[in-house]
């Protein structure tokens, strides 16, 4: 759990340091494929557009930033992922040339701006870098809205979509016959 208030200056952030503290204790990861993490926003004085998060890694040389992404502030687990293969999803942080141009990378920590102060808790899970491609979280049961929760948004997007036929991802199919 983090829980901060934006710095007093807006249009500033801040940085949760991995590693315990220290980004030098971070194992090497190789260049490819995607990282990200899990996040959940207390919603408290937060409108969309607000906060804004990045992964910061160190490419051998200077930190580089993952783009900006807005953050959803919902109270619901949301999956944040870049590509490393991908030079739009990076860009210059701290004198870095704004591309993944070594062979490993390192975490170095997650990055937090948001133009107004605001005060917020989040909650993080799952840090995770997968060589192969995207990250993807495996599907839970009744899930229909992909949000990580059965709730009630599930029950209205199953009694929305009953006995129509849906592709995968796009309604409510709880046997998976389409």
């Amino acid at each position: 759990v983090i829980q901060s208030s934006s710095p007093s200056n807006p249009g500033l952030g801040f940085v949760h340091l991995s590693g315990g503290g220290t980004p030098s204790n971070n194992a090497p990861l190789s260049a490819t494929g995607y990282v990200g993490f899990y996040l959940k926003v207390h919603p408290t004085g937060v409108a969309a557009g607000d906060l804004q998060t990045a992964l910061l890694v160190d490419d051998g040389s200077q930190l580089e930033s993952a783009t900006l992404t807005d953050v959803i502030a919902d109270g619901q687990w949301h999956l944040y992922q870049w590509n490393l293969d991908d030079v739009h999803h990076w860009t210059s942080f701290e004198l870095g040339n704004g591309a993944i141009d070594q062979n490993t990378v390192t975490l170095h920590g997650l990055y937090f701006t948001s133009q107004r102060n605001l005060n917020f808790t989040v909650f993080l899970d799952m840090v995770a870098h997968y060589p192969g491609g995207e990250l993807v979280h495996e599907p839970l049961p009744g899930d229909y809205n992909g949000d990580l929760l059965v709730d009630a948004g599930d029950y209205l997007l199953w009694r929305a979509t009953f006995g129509a036929h849906v592709n995968f991802g796009s309604g409510a199919d709880g046997n998976g016959d389409g």
